[in-house]
């Protein structure tokens, strides 16, 4: 989908862009080209990036793979973990 839109004009950090039906709305200024004045034109096209949502998935998928192979090693009284004795929390 490609949108086209006009900068109305800039308030601080944030231009204010209209669309053809005369909605407007703030987008942050960084972003546009360093070139873009008041009345400029913009168009964005926006789609889904199927690619990097598969990507997301898979690293998300491996993740919950890892901590599931992992073995459980529980906490004794006064030490972080039962196979690290120099990390020992202070008792009181």
């Amino acid at each position: 989908m490609k949108l086209r839109f006009v900068v109305e004009r800039f308030e601080g950090p944030w231009a204010i862009l209209e669309t053809i039906d005369g909605e407007t709305f703030e987008f942050p200024r960084a972003f546009l080209p360093p070139d873009c004045l008041e009345g400029a034109w913009l168009s964005f096209e926006i789609r889904r990036d199927i690619t990097a949502e598969n990507a997301a998935r898979e690293e998300m998928r491996n993740l919950r793979e890892s901590l599931k192979n992992q073995k459980s090693d529980p906490i004794l009284p006064g030490t972080l973990s039962s196979s690290d004795p120099d990390h020992r929390i202070p008792e009181e």
